[in-house]
């Protein structure tokens, strides 16, 4: 069943909120962090950060660009992506530039444990 854009929008703008409280109040690993800095955002869906790839990330003089959208990360994050990418070594020390294709940015599990907590927050 697919959801219509009103609800999906409305998710997102939740999620983004409790992102943002998450991120300042709490400690994360490198790509949980990355994850809740790309919910604030509000620009990217779950379903689109779920899909992502190292290879659909790009660096341009606005920031970064992720399916073709410019990304307003918070400057820390913003850097780090720029980092990965020039040293094409992934969140979890995967090789970006491997024979098996462009790795996912976060792992199924990391994905699980964040959105669960995403979902039980409260703001």
């Amino acid at each position: 069943m697919k959801t219509n854009r009103r609800s999906q929008k409305h998710r997102a703008d939740k999620y983004s909120r409790r992102a943002a409280v998450m991120l300042e109040q709490f400690h994360w690993e490198k790509a949980e962090s990355h994850f809740l800095a790309l919910m604030e955002t509000a620009v990217l869906t779950i379903e689109e950060i779920r899909e992502l790839t190292w290879a659909q990330v790009r660096t341009s003089y606005e920031g970064i660009v992720i399916l073709d959208r410019v990304i307003p990360l918070k400057e820390e994050y913003l850097e780090s992506m720029r980092s990965v990418l020039e040293t094409r070594i992934g969140f979890y020390g995967e090789d970006l530039n491997s024979s098996d294709g462009s790795p996912r940015l976060f792992s199924k599990e990391s994905l699980k444990v964040i959105t669960k907590e995403l979902d039980q927050f409260k703001e």
